[in-house]
């Protein structure tokens, strides 16, 4: 799967059918890649990476209406 875009249209494909089911809990998320160096173990994310990915999950956790 690497390379490809198969992992993202699937996990937007269960959210989708979740949500057409009534459940508007389930939501997709996707990060952009500008920003990150990658300089991880193996090209995986550096601490510097999970930093920027941390807020940008954040920001986006902030424009959700959480009901606890």
């Amino acid at each position: 799967m690497s390379n490809t875009t198969v992992f993202a249209e699937t996990a937007q494909q269960i959210v989708q059918e979740r949500n057409n089911s009534g459940d508007d809990r389930v939501r997709y998320w996707y990060y952009s890649e500008s920003g990150l160096d990658y300089m991880g173990c193996h090209w995986h994310p550096s601490v510097h990476d999970h930093q920027i990915i941390a807020q940008r999950l954040s920001d986006f956790i902030a424009t959700l209406p959480l009901r606890w």
